[in-house]
């Protein structure tokens, strides 16, 4: 499989003489493009790496821990029950 620009093909046509539109002709005008001109074959792009692809057990216990402090810190009240004394 190739991708190839649409202008590409669109010109080639034109080089072909191709007057007329219809899906038959596109599709002959497509496989006559790609049978002379051999595109070059897509490859697809490497995968990303996201942080879903890369944790390891032990980074989701760190992170595991860290959620846990965090909260521990967000519910300790601000000041103490009684006021300062």
């Amino acid at each position: 499989m190739s991708v190839v620009n649409p202008a590409r093909i669109k010109a080639y046509a034109h080089s072909q003489l191709t007057r007329n539109k219809t899906d038959q002709l596109d599709a002959s005008v497509i496989a006559d493009f790609c049978r002379t001109q051999q595109p070059a074959l897509w490859t697809p792009p490497a995968p990303a790496l996201t942080p879903a692809t890369t944790q390891t057990p032990a980074m989701a216990l760190g992170l595991a821990d860290h959620l846990f402090t965090v909260r521990e810190i967000l519910l300790t009240p601000a000041f103490p029950p009684g006021g300062w004394r």
